[in-house]
């Protein structure tokens, strides 16, 4: 399977084999699990990984990016999405970093836009248990940092206006007062004033809000809306509030919506101003003060809590504080949203977007007319989810009729439980999917270094148990007649145990549909079936693996409590089931490599005898026709034949024969050589071989390369012959680099250069053993590079080239000794002057 499939079609333009992190599927474990979980999240999720401190971001993640992607994927950190030195230390550290609300100007419209974002850093660690990277999961908080930061706004405002008498104090306080970044500047033209100007009459007539260039100050062309401010009559334009706008956010609903309140403000200080109906106006503000205030006070009281009902707690006690005579409770339980005959009946508007998935969340505000038959007038508040929500009951003894400051403040607190309620359930997904996560990681870990089923099985079953609610968990085989339990975890019924164990039918419907779709399945809700056997279990969740086509097993959990799988539960078993697929198929794959290996063995066992054979073979033809032209130089006709021969020409096939069996005299004395194994440092060994090679005017690239366990003279020799060719004369080579890739069973040195390229054929045929019959003087095919690959078969190793129109790249693999590796760091210096 192509191993780009699972992630998002921008990591298909990256060329990954020019980065750090190389070919994908030869990445680490460990990274490729942690983002074949990312790759499937909704949230703003990233990798930052190695010392390199490389990006690696989902598709959610990409949209905070904007320009940046997807040049930012497989980038350095810093050039992308820099991270205080601090930060970064502690979670290299071990440490877990959180920013509340923490400020993240990005450009993901076009221009520069302020955003808010929780951000959690977290350590990744490998098999080991070492730091190698982090975690990174974006909540954005926008949309609450400006809801509370414009209500705050509007408070400060409508407190403001209060003590305005006068158009003086007006036109002083608009301006001098600072609302915020979200309105930089504020005018007040009044309509006849002989300053009022020409280019906002249309505004007057037109009585709707318009957006238009403005000119503040020296500053041309910043962007402001312009509001008609009304009277008391109905069609009365008073004058133009013109508000500019902050050029770092966008103008969306919620920022009209802030900028209309502000002007409504406004308007009604100006109406009471130029009426001196202070009385009503007077109300009016101190609907709004007590709506923003309940707001506030509920905003403030929830803080970051996301306990469901810990914020319903908070509404009842905003509440209470706002009628001390009345009688405020809730209960669990989510009714119909049905409006009461004669009352009121409206939501509270999303701030979110329907896009959001969590825009569903709803606050229902429902307020009958009319005082109830005991004298009571009664409101609900519904909230919540259908599956998971309550409502809010305001009973307010004695009270005629709901008023406006009545339903600013239940609107208030509707708005903020609203806001509230919509990040809590954002956050409860997010800790679900971390802990699906670290159930993946967990298993994964403690799951490294095995194969065997029985053991897989056994983690599998202690990372569910002690994760889930579960008391059971079941590995079943498959055979050719049914599914055996091969490894039973807490099930205790002796009847449930010798049922597995004795093997359920293929064809059992349950089982054949979890193997059918491929997919976990999850019965619930009195779906599970009897399985020939009475028991106990309400829930069972079963995962079919398939490493790689054909199915081998299930993995089952079942719980004796649950009606139901919550999405937790589900999360977490998917995870776990994921992480013994990848097992599995782990497992498979080392044992075809391993049977490879041991047939590359045999066959460079049998190649070593054919090279001998052939030395022997040659050598005798050649002395004998080298003494056939000492006894007739002339060329005369051989004794007894007749036959004529060129002494020039035959001279020349008897040094291309002797040639082709001192060269497989070579090869031959190599596959006699006793292998001394030894630690030796790649470095080192190239260093020397450029020193030798005395090439001048070429550039050299050595990076870090690891240290082997390998035959030091043998593969200097190697390394030396292959430098005949990259420096070869006729290939014009003026730059060489050295560098090293690390796989899951080797090490790889790769040596490229700027000469002339290879094509398809002259790469594949550059280490072959046949002799190029074109030369005068045998050489073997490629200047020699057969001995390269044959010094290489004897250590377990290969050699390569790949085609390429200019240049040339060669390719060493040699075998990876881990307690070698250990030491690598030891001997990595800066590179070769």
């Amino acid at each position: 399977m192509n191993p780009l499939a699972l992630f998002p079609p921008a990591w298909q333009t990256v060329d990954w084999y020019r980065t750090p992190l190389g070919a994908m599927d030869q990445w680490p474990s460990v990274l490729r699990t942690t983002l074949n979980v990312i790759s499937g999240c909704t949230f703003p999720m990233a990798v930052i990984w190695g010392r390199e401190q490389l990006l690696l971001y989902n598709s959610s993640f990409s949209n905070l990016l904007g320009a940046k992607h997807p040049g930012g994927l497989g980038r350095p950190t810093r050039d992308v999405w820099p991270i205080d030195a601090a930060i970064l230390r502690h979670v290299w550290e071990g440490e877990t970093v959180t920013l509340e609300n923490h400020p993240c100007p990005l450009t993901r419209r076009g221009y520069p836009e302020e955003t808010y974002f929780t951000l959690s850093y977290s350590p990744v660690r490998d098999e080991p248990g070492a730091v190698c990277g982090m975690l990174v999961t974006a909540l954005e908080t926008t949309a609450q940092v400006l809801a509370v930061r414009r209500a705050d706004a509007l408070r400060r405002h409508a407190e403001a206006l209060g003590n305005v008498l006068t158009m003086a104090a007006l036109h002083h306080l608009i301006g001098t007062f600072h609302p915020g970044e979200d309105l930089p500047f504020i005018h007040l033209h009044v309509a006849g004033d002989a300053s009022f100007p020409a280019a906002l009459r249309g505004v007057l007539t037109g009585r709707h809000p318009h957006v238009l260039p403005w000119q503040h100050g020296a500053r041309e062309g910043r962007l402001a809306m312009v509001v008609p401010v009304e009277g008391m009559r109905a069609g009365e334009a008073l004058g133009v509030l013109v508000m500019g706008l902050n050029e770092h956010v966008p103008l969306d609903d919620a920022y009209r919506s802030f900028l209309l309140q502000y002007a409504r403000q406004a308007e009604a200080a100006l109406g009471r101003v130029q009426s001196h109906d202070h009385l009503a106006l007077h109300r009016t503000l101190e609907v709004e003060r007590a709506a923003l205030a309940s707001f506030m006070d509920f905003m403030e009281a929830v803080d970051a809590e996301t306990d469901i009902e810990f914020l319903v707690r908070k509404a009842v006690d905003v509440l209470k504080a706002r009628y001390p005579g009345a009688t405020v409770g809730y209960s669990s339980g989510h009714p119909a949203h049905e409006a009461t005959p004669g009352g009121e009946r409206f939501a509270v508007l999303s701030t979110l977007g329907t896009a959001h998935p969590y825009s569903q969340v709803s606050v229902v505000i429902e307020m009958p007319s009319g005082a109830q038959p005991d004298r009571h007038l009664t409101a609900r508040l519904v909230y919540g989810e259908p599956e998971a929500g309550g409502v809010l009951t305001l009973t307010l003894p004695n009270h005629g009729e709901w008023t406006a400051l009545d339903r600013s403040v239940l609107q208030a607190v509707g708005r903020g439980l609203k806001l509230s309620l919509s990040r809590a359930m954002i956050v409860r997904g997010l800790a679900e999917e971390r802990e699906a996560l670290m159930a993946f990681m967990q298993f994964t870990e403690r799951t490294a270094d095995t194969s065997d089923i029985h053991t897989l099985a056994m983690q599998a079953a202690e990372v569910m148990r002690t994760t889930l609610p579960v008391e059971s968990a079941v590995y079943l085989e498959r055979t050719e007649t049914c599914w055996v339990a091969r490894d039973l975890t807490g099930v205790t019924d002796d009847r449930v145990a010798h049922l597995l164990e004795a093997g359920l039918p293929l064809t059992e419907p349950t089982l054949e549909q979890a193997v059918s779709r491929r997919e976990a399945t999850y019965l619930e809700h009195g779906t599970v079936p009897a399985y020939g056997a009475a028991h106990p279990y309400r829930t069972v969740a079963l995962y079919p693996l398939f490493p790689p086509e054909h199915p081998v097993g299930l993995l089952g959990m079942g719980s004796v409590d649950r009606s139901a799988w919550s999405a937790r539960d589900r999360a977490v078993f998917q995870a776990v089931g994921n992480s013994f697929r990848l097992a599995l198929e782990r497992s498979a794959y080392l044992e075809h490599i391993k049977r490879q290996r041991e047939r590359l063995a045999d066959l460079n066992v049998e190649l070593g005898h054919v090279i001998a054979q052939a030395a022997l073979t040659l050598d005798a033809p050649a002395q004998y026709l080298s003494r056939l032209l000492q006894e007739h130089p002339s060329g005369e006709p051989l004794a007894g034949e007749g036959l004529l021969f060129d002494p020039a020409t035959l001279q020349d096939e008897v040094n291309r024969l002797k040639g082709a069996a001192r060269d497989f005299q070579v090869l031959a004395d190599l596959d006699t050589h006793a292998l001394n194994r030894e630690l030796v440092p790649l470095r080192e060994v190239f260093g020397a071989a450029r020193q030798q090679s005395g090439a001048a005017g070429v550039t050299w690239s050595i990076e870090a390369l690891p240290i082997v366990r390998t035959d030091a003279a043998l593969l200097r020799q190697a390394v030396e012959t292959l430098l005949t060719f990259t420096l070869s004369p006729t290939r014009g080579t003026q730059f060489v680099s050295v560098r090293s890739q690390e796989m899951e069973n080797e090490v790889r040195v790769i040596v490229e250069d700027d000469g002339v390229g290879l094509s398809g054929e002259e790469a594949s045929t550059l280490f072959d053993l046949t002799v190029r019959t074109g030369q005068r003087v045998p050489l073997m095919e490629g200047g020699g590079l057969g001995q390269v690959r044959r010094l290489l078969a004897r250590q377990g190793g290969w050699a390569w080239a790949e085609a390429r129109l200019s240049g040339a790249t060669l390719v060493l693999a040699l075998p990876k000794d881990e307690d070698v590796h250990r030491l690598e760091e030891l001997f990595q210096d800066d590179e070769l002057p």
